[in-house]
Parts: structure tokens; C-alpha cells; sequence
């Protein structure tokens, strides 16, 4: 809450003194005082700033800090695991008369589960408290809830069967989470990155799930193909 506030008051600043700076330029409202030979800058202040509007602001943050606490199930994930291994349990699970498909599902779907409920609490609470809109089809939203959800639990099992101790756990996940998060356009919104950053993030989920929410969320007629594409990815 505090980041977005922030962020709705420094932007509303910028674009109105970055409007002004190029409505003079564009208008050579710079005169000169014959006394002193300095400019002097006409600012018609019955116009009033432009003003970045709360959905436009929360359509950026929501779907952004969505997908980044989606990840972090990584490490709780890897921590699981290795506490079931270290326990023994696991050991057991594993001469007990079960399917390895039915061991991996048990240990992955309440994960799955978990990553489904938080997404949608968050995108409740976006609408509820911040009236962050849903855009025009948001039932297109759930297909990219549940590939974002299926993408940080596999995430999360890779690691956990890489991870050997609780440093690994730590510092492993940690990492892999908040960089491929910066890389991706989680932290900014995507179209600041730079071109060739914007192609290197396509190596992770975030981006193509970020590419799905903005579709679905800034686009009046969302391309369906689009949407189902990045959750394919």
C-alpha cells in the first residue's frame, strides 16, 4: 500500500512537469526579458496536472506482486521437502506400498492448492479495497492463475530435489525467486526494461504471465490466443 501510494504520487509529479517541459518546447513558450536576457517560462495554471488514475496504477502492482509472492512458494516448497527427508518420513513414504506419480502428487497439489487460494485473495482484496478492475473477461484470469500456480510448483519441486541443506534451501531459492522476479518486469512495469531485457525475460514464467495479465487486464477485446499462448509457455 505504502509502494503504491508512493508510487501514484511521484508519477502524477513527473508527467506533469514532463507535460509542461514539452508543451514549452513544442510551443517556444520560453520568452526573453530584454533586461536580463533569461527565459521566462509561461505555465497556463488554470489547466489542471494530469492525473494517473488509481486502476491504471494497481493494473501495474497487482498482477506484478501477484506473480512474484506466487514464487516464493519455491522456498517453502524446497524447505518441505527437505524436512520430510531429513525426518526420515520421507524414506518411509518411500518403501510404502505407493506410486511414485501418487508420492510427487501428494507432495505437490496442496502446494498447487495453496498458490490458487493466494492468488485469488490477493486479486479479492485488489478489488475490494483498491477497486482494481478485473478487465472484460475475467474468467480469462483463471487459466493464467492456474498455469502461474502449476509453473512456481514445479519451480518449487525442481529445487527441492537439487537442495541438500537448509543454506542451499536459503540461499538457492532465495536468489533464483528475487532475480528471475527483477529480470522478468515484477519490480517495473515491463516497458521500461530495455528491448534486449524485455526478449531475456521471455526465459521465465513471470513474463509470460505479466504478458497474459496486461492483455487480459489493459486491452478492451483481450486476443484469447495471446492469453493461451503465454499460459502454453
Amino acid at each position: 500500500l505504502a509502494y503504491a501510494e508512493t508510487l501514484k504520487t511521484i508519477v502524477t509529479a513527473v508527467m506533469w512537469r514532463y507535460t509542461l517541459d514539452r508543451k514549452c518546447k513544442s510551443n517556444n513558450c520560453g520568452a526573453f526579458d530584454a533586461e536580463s536576457d533569461a527565459p521566462i517560462m509561461k505555465v497556463e495554471a488554470s489547466k489542471p496536472r494530469p492525473v494517473v488514475s488509481d486502476g491504471d496504477v494497481y493494473k501495474a502492482i497487482v498482477p506484478s506482486y501477484t506473480v512474484f509472492f506466487v514464487f516464493f512458494l519455491v522456498n517453502f516448497m524446497a524447505r518441505s521437502v527437505l524436512h520430510e527427508r531429513e525426518l526420515g518420513t520421507l524414506r518411509r513414504l518411500r518403501i510404502a506400498p505407493i506410486q511414485p506419480i501418487a508420492l510427487l502428487a501428494g507432495k505437490t497439489f496442496p502446494f498447487l492448492f495453496i498458490s490458487l487460494i493466494q492468488t485469488g485473495i490477493l486479486f479479492v482484496c485488489g478489488r475490494i479495497i483498491f477497486g482494481f478492475s478485473w478487465g472484460t473477461q475475467p474468467v480469462m484470469l483463471i487459466p493464467v492463475i492456474i498455469a502461474t500456480s502449476m509453473a512456481a510448483t514445479a519451480l518449487g519441486l525442481l529445487v527441492a530435489t537439487l537442495v541438500k541443506s537448509e543454506s542451499q534451501v536459503s540461499a538457492y531459492s532465495t536468489i533464483l525467486v528475487i532475480t528471475m522476479g527483477g529480470i522478468s518486469g515484477c519490480f517495473t512495469p515491463r516497458q521500461w526494461l530495455p528491448d534486449a531485457m524485455r526478449e531475456f525475460s521471455l526465459t521465465t514464467p513471470h513474463a509470460w504471465s505479466l504478458i497474459a495479465y496486461e492483455e487480459l487486464l489493459t486491452k478492451a477485446v483481450p486476443n484469447p490466443q495471446i492469453v493461451f499462448e503465454c499460459c502454453a509457455m
